[in-house]
């Protein structure tokens, strides 16, 4: 099985606290259907770890009564909420910067045993007066 995967946000920039919503798009080459186990979604300073991170991530919906199924040569897309916070440094700078920039992805695992990291998108989120 081949399965890819890539992010796409409703906005590329945001204020801070406001919501966008990233569709992960899952794409299978192979030929027979494998189905979502689950969805993790990332979203670092964009070239930073993971935990430097001030973003709230929904999780995506996977349960009963959900597709999850990709058919051979087939796509799904999954929709979550991505709410970032005011811009910091995370340092003791007191310094606020105007704006950071989010590498917004997410890692799919899948039946066949595929763990797949979805291509990422970007989120300029800038620091609105008094924040």
């Amino acid at each position: 099985m081949a399965i890819t995967a890539t992010v796409a946000l409703s906005s590329a920039t945001a204020p801070a606290e406001q919501s966008v919503a990233a569709t992960v798009t899952v794409s299978n080459s192979g030929g027979a259907t494998v189905y979502v186990l689950n969805v993790v979604p990332t979203a670092p300073i964009n070239g930073t770890t993971q935990n430097a991170t001030s973003v709230a991530l929904g999780m995506p919906p996977l349960g009963p009564g959900v597709t999850t199924a990709v058919a051979a040569s087939g796509t799904l897309a999954i929709t979550f909420p991505v709410r970032a916070h005011a811009p910091t440094t995370n340092t003791t700078n007191p310094a606020v910067p105007a704006s950071l920039v989010y590498s917004i992805g997410a890692t799919i695992y899948t039946s066949d045993g595929a763990i797949t990291v979805a291509t990422p998108t970007t989120l300029t989120v800038t620091n609105p007066a008094g924040l």
